[in-house]
């Protein structure tokens, strides 16, 4: 099973992960997050300040600031990205200690009561790789 470059922690597979840079204001959310979300074709970002979280929601393309997957680019990558100046810098702002220049990997909590998966802003590894 692969490591996160820190080599302590093991990146499974089967758990749902996804990674912030905040140099080129990217969100990277891996299949395994969207496979255990039912494959939608649309998410929405959710953000909770007070409890240091941000939540990825399977909805629909109605939904309110929805964001469409295009899984014709996932299959060969293996993810999706979503580049956001604006976001990143909001969620750097709750975070209060990320530095500009890091990529910061999470492992997520699914939650299929409410099919949505969450990551808490102050579990992360620092990703060192080039991807």
């Amino acid at each position: 099973m692969p490591k996160t470059p820190d080599k302590n922690l093991l990146i499974s597979p089967t758990q749902p992960s996804m990674l912030i840079d905040l140099k080129q204001y990217r969100i990277r959310i891996h299949r395994q997050t969207l496979h255990v979300l039912g494959e939608p074709e649309y998410i929405q970002f959710l953000i909770n300040p007070e409890k240091n979280v941000v939540a990825i929601k399977s909805c629909n393309g109605d939904d309110f600031r929805s964001e469409r997957i295009r899984w014709s680019v996932i299959h060969s990558h293996h993810c999706c990205e979503f580049y956001s100046k604006y976001l990143i810098k909001a969620l750097q702002q709750i975070s209060g200690q990320w530095n500009n220049q890091e990529k910061y990997y999470f492992f997520g909590q699914y939650l299929p009561g409410e099919n949505l998966v969450l990551f808490f802003m102050n579990e992360y590894t620092l990703h060192d790789g080039n991807h």
